[in-house]
């Protein structure tokens, strides 16, 4: 099992326009009803991050420094979304690639996940903007379920998106990473669920008896006769699992854990080269990683993983 931790601090480039315009202390802000067809007369965007009037003849009054009086935080950008380390936000654009840049750091590991896109191209730029052509990393999405890698492909049913996670090693060169996902020629839109990037942690080998449970979160509501009505709601994963470590390293990697505890990072449930669970991964973050000890070569690490969304 692997896990990798965000090291992308911002977006030095995008190619998604933002749904909503900039905050300005000179427009007036009303409030909308219509829920589905918000415009920026009520919905402003400050940072990363969509806020919502919730007063009329709104002028002059900062979002951030009047929040609950004027405003509310209303939903992630479009423009932030991939990398806002949620697994069910999406930046998504229809009918064209989208493109993002970012500095690359100590990365050595890209994750990305929830997408509809048939190709993800990944360029190196060196500090000059210049692209270091012979390191060009491109893979294709076949759209096929049953998918386990880029490497091996099988045939079967076509699908619109990849709902899963895929990991790219990252090479040791560079000043910039440009990441560009093909436009589905299926749907004519691109969406991207998360993107990850940063350096990944070895936490050993994963066990036979993976499993994934999955806990609901539903709105009711009872109607006239008593009967208890469900809404719309959606589901996050928890996965249990356990690792298989050598002796000499287990209070080392239970240390690293322990300092991935409250942090939100991307767990790669197998990350071996012939990996039988490479689809289980989850974006989310340690609820248990408890230590079994051996008198043998090799102790254990139960895991518990609660996704974020």
């Amino acid at each position: 099992m692997k896990y990798i931790k965000q090291e992308i601090e911002e977006l030095t480039y995008t190619s998604i326009s933002p749904r909503f315009n900039d905050w300005s202390a000179t427009e007036t802000y009303s409030i909308e009803s219509d829920e589905d067809n918000l415009t920026s007369s009520s919905v402003v965007l400050v940072g990363n991050y969509y806020y919502r009037s919730i007063s009329s003849s709104n002028t002059n009054n900062p979002p951030l420094e009047t929040l609950g009086i004027h405003w509310i935080k209303w939903d992630v950008s479009n423009r932030y979304a991939m990398v806002d380390l949620r697994s069910k936000t999406y930046s998504e654009v229809d009918n064209e690639d989208i493109v993002v840049e970012f500095l690359k750091g100590r990365i050595d590991v890209l994750g990305v996940g929830n997408t509809i896109a048939s190709s993800m191209k990944i360029e190196y730029l060196d500090i000059n903007g210049d692209i270091l052509t012979e390191y060009t990393q491109e893979y294709f999405y076949s759209g096929n379920e049953g998918v386990n890698n880029f490497y091996d492909l099988t045939e079967v049913e076509y699908s619109t998106s990849i709902d899963r996670t895929t990991t790219v090693q990252i090479w040791n060169i560079g000043y910039k990473l440009r990441v560009t996902f093909g436009k589905s020629t299926v749907l004519n839109k691109t969406s991207v669920g998360y993107l990850v990037c940063g350096r990944g942690y070895s936490m050993g080998s994963t066990m036979d008896g993976v499993s994934v449970n999955y806990e609901s979160f539903k709105p009711s509501t009872v109607d006239d006769f008593g009967t208890r009505i469900a809404g719309n709601g959606i589901t996050r994963k928890e996965i249990p699992f356990q690792t298989i470590i050598e002796k000499e390293k287990t209070y080392q990697k239970i240390t690293e854990a322990q300092k991935a505890y409250n942090e939100i990072v991307l767990f790669v449930i197998d990350d071996g080269e012939d990996s039988f669970f490479e689809n289980i991964m989850v974006l989310g973050e340690i609820t248990q990683a408890k230590p079994t000890y051996k008198n043998s070569s090799h102790n254990y690490i139960d895991w518990v993983i609660k996704e974020n969304i």
